[in-house]
């Protein structure tokens, strides 16, 4: 909050009319709160705030004026409950540097909300420029706020008011174009003893807040109303914390891209703050946008410099780490999360997260033994018997990767069913069964593959993971589950040439040729590769061989057989359609063809068998029909 200092004869003026405020008429009334809710407030206190003498009365008394305010609108008292001496080095840093470092030294533990004291010396720079000083500063619904002694005093009025206006933004109070209201962002002659009536309107949806938990307790509907209500208010001088704010309430609201571009406005006005700078990194990384996060986080990083921000820091990092190893960085990754694990080496998570790296840089047994330590105090963690599965499965141990994957499943079933209101974590279950049927695969257990891989689809049903399941039904030659799957994907993705033949092979399969042809042919449209070419125009050729069309099924097979002259199915195919023409000698040549690229091929050698013996019995029939002539006759005589 910001004021406009004037001389002592203005300050006593006003002090006067503050005072006939209070005699003349009470505060405005504000609608009944169902109960009085007393706020427990500690208070920590820099070196330089004790100095004065009257440090203490001066703060009682301002916390008074504020808490007779806020039990009149909102039925909200406040009550100091202990005081700590804060050992600030610096008073000098920024308000948020110095919030941070408040949040730090003094968790929430036995009070609901804490403000700290600190003073703005005199060769503060800030401290010579009319009209920014920075008094005050409170991070929405976080339960820290700062007061900042100015150098020069000011009007009391506007003391009492600054702490007012601070605690009504802990609420999530906004700005407010009001002069008259509490909330308007400069104190100068008024006299503000109310709040606006939309910023009251605020503060009694949130009035509620527990702050140990902060923007948590904001329920979803509640995020939307306050959300309405910010919007209504945006055109007012808001801070970078109005945005902030509404970044939280899109968020609960299932709404994350508008919460990124409202982050993205508070960045801007406020580049140093490092709380801003860590929720746009940690939502990029969960947009998938990497490079973003990483750019925001390292910047979160540099401003974490206090002894205090250890924890803090060690957080920044750990997000960081893990938006490297979404880049499959693992070299920044691991640097990162070392760095992490140094300030604050007891955090089993970050521990765990290179234990994960491990294995993805291929050191196999040491993530196996890694993972086993943690087993060892959590033996019944299906996450950890997951990682320990997806080990074996990568050192192609694909019976002791079932073996640990069936039993974290079973461990999410068994919680599943023991306590229904407190359900596993879908994607951990669905990880799971896709692993399975990725190892049963392994192992040539199509049916459990394809089991697991059902109940996967059920969870999370996807266009990839029906083709993923389609897949397996085509290898099983269960073309009706193949098709049931497949058709829908084919019918979103109508430039793939795989999906048509595999969709065309399984219609052909099932005796539905013309469907199979039409398939067979729409998909040469989305190749230009000439294997791919050639597979399709046998398969065409073979389809157009179950409708009896020989001549054009030998078309076919002849382009096929000019792309990939070695195709032995294609040579076979064309000495099919020869024979069915009755060019047995053209068949035979087709079918030695295909037993020269592979002698072993035995339909060849049965049907090559098959037309030399026809070939046999035609020419010896011909033979039983010549006539021997004897010597000087002439052709015309064997006419007869």
């Amino acid at each position: 909050m910001r004021s406009l200092p004037g001389d002592r004869l203005r300050s006593t003026v006003v002090f006067l009319l503050s005072l006939l405020v209070f005699i003349t008429g009470p505060l405005p009334q504000a609608p009944a709160a169902v109960f009085l809710r007393e706020f427990n407030v500690g208070v920590a206190v820099s070196p330089n705030v004790k100095i004065h003498p009257q440090w203490k009365e001066t703060f009682e008394r301002r916390l008074a004026y504020a808490s007779r305010i806020f039990e009149t609108e909102f039925k909200i008292k406040f009550k100091t409950r202990i005081y700590w001496d804060w050992p600030l080095q610096d008073e000098k840093n920024s308000p948020s540097v110095l919030l941070e470092d408040l949040r730090a030294r003094y968790p929430l533990r036995g009070v609901d909300l804490i403000i700290g004291l600190t003073h703005l010396e005199a060769n503060d720079k800030r401290a010579d420029i009319a009209d920014l000083h920075t008094i005050g500063q409170a991070r929405p619904f976080s339960g820290y706020l700062l007061l900042r002694y100015p150098q020069n005093p000011l009007y009391k009025i506007q003391e009492e008011t600054v702490l007012a206006h601070e605690l009504g933004h802990l609420f999530g109070a906004i700005h407010s174009a009001d002069r008259q209201s509490i909330m308007s962002p400069v104190v100068e002659l008024q006299l503000p003893s109310r709040f606006d009536a939309q910023n009251r309107g605020i503060m009694q949806m949130t009035r509620d807040m527990d702050f140990t938990r902060g923007i948590d307790s904001v329920s979803p509907a509640l995020s939307s109303q306050l959300a309405t209500a910010y919007l209504k208010m945006i055109q007012t001088d808001q801070s970078s914390d109005f945005f902030q704010a509404l970044g939280l309430f899109y968020l609960k609201m299932g709404r994350p891209q508008e919460a990124f571009k409202v982050w993205i406005k508070a960045r801007d006005m406020a580049p140093d703050q490092y709380v801003i700078r860590y929720n746009l990194g940690f939502l990029a990384q969960q947009l998938g946008d990497y490079d973003r996060a990483i750019r925001e986080l390292s910047a979160a990083v540099s401003m974490l410099t206090l002894p205090t921000q250890k924890k803090e820091k060690a957080r920044v990092l750990d997000a960081l780490a893990g938006s490297y190893f979404k880049k499959k960085n693992y070299l920044s990754s691991h640097r990162t999360w070392n760095q992490a694990l140094a300030l604050d080496p007891g955090n089993s998570q970050i521990k765990l997260n290179l234990a994960i790296l491990k294995l993805m840089m291929g050191q196999e047994e040491a993530a196996i033994q890694d993972f086993n330590r943690f087993l060892k105090k959590d033996p019944q963690n299906p996450r950890l018997l997951t990682f320990i599965g997806s080990a074996y499965y990568r050192k192609e141990r694909y019976d002791k990767a079932v073996e640990y994957l069936e039993q974290a499943l079973a461990i999410l079933n068994a919680k599943k069913h023991l306590d229904k209101s407190k359900m596993p974590d879908t994607g951990q279950l669905y990880e799971t069964h896709q692993n399975l049927a990725a190892a049963y695969m392994k192992l040539n257990d199509q049916a459990k593959a394809a089991g697991y891989l059902k109940s996967a689809c059920a969870m999370r049903p996807s266009l990839a993971c029906r083709e993923q399941l389609g897949g397996i039904y085509y290898q099983m030659e269960r073309w009706d589950d193949c098709l049931e799957q497949l058709v829908p994907v084919l019918e979103t993705r109508k430039e793939d040439y795989q999906l048509y033949a595999k969709v065309g092979v399984a219609f052909e399969k099932k005796g539905d040729h013309r469907n199979a042809i039409s398939l067979f042919r729409e998909g040469l449209r989305y190749t230009d590769n000439k294997m791919e070419k050639a597979n399709l125009h046998r398969n065409l050729g073979y389809a157009l061989l179950q409708l009896q069309q020989w001549d054009l099924a030998f078309q076919d097979f002849q382009v096929g057989l000019t792309l990939n002259w070695n195709d032995t199915e294609g040579h076979l195919g064309a000495g099919i359609a020869k024979m069915k023409k009755m060019d047995l000698m053209g068949a035979s040549e087709s079918f030695k063809t295909v037993l020269k690229i592979n002698p072993k091929h035995a339909q060849a050698q049965k049907l090559l068998k098959a037309v030399q013996e026809n070939m046999q019995k035609t020419s010896e029939a011909n033979s039983s029909t010549v006539r021997f002539l004897p010597p000087g006759s002439t052709p015309q005589d064997a006419a007869r």
